[in-house]
């Protein structure tokens, strides 16, 4: 009916966040493990990688208690979330460099800055020219620099290309 409101905003965000909640409680729900044994291996790959930069004896023992755990074995605080941790505190220093380079690249290089032109009418005409081919005879004339005709003289034979 002519009148009514739509829902606003933020009903949509509201009801986005609510869906994407469920989906995220029903996928942990039936592939809690699964989702845990993907962050054993990925939290192993990083201890290893620790293991050959810092000689820490927590970072083998890690390495072990995860080697051994089965997959219904795992349960996030017991065993996941410590050694994420352990993973976290030397993972900073390899990753706050590069997210310090990501932050300056996005304040000095933003991406609007990337797309702007100075326009006058001569690069607008420039421009619409690649849109519009037929605007090609305006490109670089100046009208100005031509004689102009006197009123009730003959018109020249030869016209510039855009007369015709």
């Amino acid at each position: 009916m002519a009148g009514e409101k739509e829902h606003g905003p933020m009903f949509t965000i509201v009801l986005v966040s609510v869906t994407v909640a469920i989906f995220a409680f029903a996928a942990w729900y039936a592939y809690k493990y699964d989702i845990m044994n993907g962050l054993k291996y990925l939290c192993l790959a990083e201890l290893y990688l620790i293991d050959v930069f810092v000689d820490n004896p927590e970072v083998g023992e890690a390495k072990e208690l995860l080697l051994s755990l089965k997959k219904k074995e795992l349960v996030m605080p017991g065993v996941i979330a410590p050694a994420l941790l352990l993973v976290g505190t030397y993972m900073r220093y390899v990753f706050a460099p590069i997210l310090i380079m990501f932050i300056y690249n996005a304040f000095m290089h933003p991406a609007k800055k990337m797309f702007r032109y100075k326009m006058n009418l001569d690069a607008i005409i420039k421009y619409q020219a690649k849109v519009w081919p037929y605007v090609s005879p305006f490109v670089g004339y100046n009208p100005g620099a031509e004689s102009s005709r006197v009123d009730g003289t003959t018109v020249p034979q030869k016209l510039a290309i855009f007369a015709e």
